[in-house]
């Protein structure tokens, strides 16, 4: 969210500017072009979202994969991998809706609209559900593991001594709990929260008191700083979402290595590690970019076309000076 969107009206969106001119509306589409390329990945948040679609599709190509040529004798095997993708088609849709949000002119429309309209008066579907095209998406994300959950509670009842149900209950409920942080954040009334900042109910009521009983975090013995430090990573409940899923997809990693190790002659083992990859660097990246300063950031398209120049340098960062991050907000 924009910092200071509800105190300043006035206040230009510290977005990228919307794509215009006759000549960019058939190059934005012709991948011969450079501005087809510059449009589509121009910036890193859409980058991030390109990440975790391609991500979702290995996924989906996996267990494709796994549903043609494995075949097992016990029913069971069979339906949780025709469960695992129906899951994997819906994490899909959340991440094609995604990249549509991540589109410069996209997030201004939902930036804008979220500083005209009287969240209070919302509908109570507007409000928990399709408020906004990130809570759309992100609702996809959480309903993604539902057929889990029903295939764990039916080998629950069918098998009640064997642990598999057990397994993918706890693991939807853990995915669930996880989720549910970052869909907070992204409801239209906890992204206006504290004047545009974001709403913190999990910041102060979770990992604030972790983090003052959490000896080997302390900075000092000032308490003040320690919250000071914490805040400047995880400011609200969005980044607080993203970062739990960030960090959960890189632990991942080593596990799509020793799949690729453990059977070095199965496509499906290489296909996971890259789901696995892709995935993991994909929401590290969009983490970055949910930072206010690093909102219109192009890092990774600079760095890849050797420019030395950053979207973010141009425009003053929300809550911050210049391109340090300092001083006073400019106009």
């Amino acid at each position: 969210p924009v910092v200071g969107m509800k105190q300043d009206p006035g206040m230009e969106p510290l977005l990228p500017k919307p794509r215009q001119g006759k000549a960019d509306r058939w190059t934005h589409w012709v991948p011969f072009t450079v501005a087809f390329w510059k449009y589509h990945f121009g910036t890193d948040m859409l980058i991030a979202s390109w990440l975790l679609l391609l991500s979702c599709v290995a996924w989906v190509v996996e267990e494709l994969v796994v549903v043609e040529t494995v075949h097992v004798r016990e029913e069971y095997k069979d339906a949780a991998h025709y469960c695992i993708l129906a899951s994997a088609v819906l994490f899909t849709i959340g991440a094609v809706a995604f990249v549509y949000l991540s589109y410069p002119e996209e997030l201004q429309k939902m930036v804008a609209k979220l500083s005209q309209e009287d969240v209070a008066k919302l509908s109570w579907v507007d409000r928990y559900i399709t408020g906004t095209d990130m809570l759309i998406a992100t609702w996809f994300f959480m309903v993604s593991v539902t057929p889990l959950l029903v295939f764990g509670i039916y080998m629950i009842c069918d098998m009640p001594s064997f642990w598999l149900g057990y397994g993918y209950v706890a693991t939807c409920l853990a995915f669930y709990a996880v989720t549910s942080v970052w869909l907070v954040g992204c409801m239209p009334e906890s992204m206006v929260a504290n004047g545009g900042q974001g709403s913190t109910y999990f910041v102060d009521h979770v990992l604030l008191p972790l983090w003052r009983h959490c000896a080997c975090c302390c900075r000092g013995d000032d308490p003040e700083a320690r919250e000071a430090m914490l805040r400047s990573y995880v400011a609200n409940d969005m980044l607080a979402g993203m970062w739990l899923f960030t960090v959960g997809s890189f632990v991942a990693v080593p596990a799509g290595i020793y799949m690729v190790c453990a059977y070095p002659t199965w496509s499906v083992a290489y296909i996971e590690l890259v789901m696995i990859i892709t995935f993991a660097l994909g929401m590290a990246l969009l983490t970055y970019t949910s930072y206010p300063e690093n909102m219109t950031s192009t890092l990774v398209w600079d760095t890849l076309c050797c420019l030395p120049g950053n979207a973010s340098k141009e425009q003053p960062a929300a809550g911050g000076g210049g391109s340090d991050g300092g001083g006073e907000p400019q106009p």
